[in-house]
């Protein structure tokens, strides 16, 4: 394990390290988050100023945007002492025990100039854009991603609605098939009791001409009486003529 004979300063090694400053390059995430909110508040304004809407209140838009800035600044200082404790405690820290000499020759500046290796504005609008691109892809996986959840969602609705259809059609296909199975049987009952029915009515029937004949007889006889009867009457009180009218009378019936 490599040790120091003098007193290091505070993130010496760090900066030994990763070839960096670490509280420099806290401070540079600072700066960029302030140019950023500061460029972010002048755009609204001056989109706010040019607004029809707020012609003539040019004064208290600028007075209301400042009041905007001041509030972020004091949300992003406190929040960046935050940052700034966290980020140089637990990520740019390097352990007393660990040896860190083996990776310094590998972390040697390269050749050149600091202004050779500095970003340009043309870098930075460049990687902007790759960003934006990159963020507008994700941002399309996305939307496709969700778009496919919801089909499988109304694919999966569908497949059990066909599913319901299905039992209920197999459940109707059994009734009927068992409908069917019974039928024979349904028409041998039906033809049996027609069966029945026909031979009750043939009783009926006969019955029923048994019933007429002999109540025929009975009105003959009757009639015959009646006749006879009056014949009697007639040949009692009757002459010459009446008797012979009832002989006519009486012709009918003579066997």
């Amino acid at each position: 394990m490599a040790t120091s004979s003098r007193q290091e300063a505070p993130y010496e090694r760090e900066e030994r390290f990763f070839q960096f400053p670490p509280v420099a390059f806290v401070d540079d995430v600072i700066n960029a988050v302030n140019d950023y909110m500061s460029d972010g508040l002048d755009a609204l304004e001056a989109s706010l100023v040019s607004d029809k809407a707020f012609k003539g209140r040019e004064k208290q838009v600028t007075e209301a945007v400042n009041r905007i800035f001041e509030r972020f600044q004091r949300s992003v200082d406190r929040n960046f002492d935050k940052f700034e404790l966290y980020v140089l405690r637990n990520i740019f820290r390097i352990p007393p025990n660990v040896d860190i000499s083996a990776r310094e020759p590998a972390m040697v500046a390269p050749v050149g100039s600091v202004e050779d290796s500095m970003i340009t504005p043309q870098d930075e609008g460049r990687l902007d854009r790759e960003l934006y691109e990159l963020r507008r892809q994700v941002h399309a996986v996305m939307l496709e991603n969700a778009l496919l959840q919801q089909e499988n969602s109304e694919i999966d609705l569908a497949c059990a609605a066909a599913s319901d259809i299905r039992a209920a059609v197999q459940e109707e296909d059994a009734a009927d098939v068992e409908q069917v199975r019974q039928l024979p049987a349904q028409c041998e009952a039906a033809i049996e009791q027609a069966n029945r029915l026909y031979d009750v009515s043939q009783n009926t029937k006969m019955l029923v001409e048994q019933d007429v004949e002999n109540m025929g007889s009975l009105l003959t006889a009757s009639a015959l009486q009646g006749e006879s009867v009056r014949a009697e009457t007639l040949l009692g009180r009757a002459g010459p003529a009446e008797l012979a009218r009832a002989e006519q009378a009486l012709r009918p019936y003579a066997y």
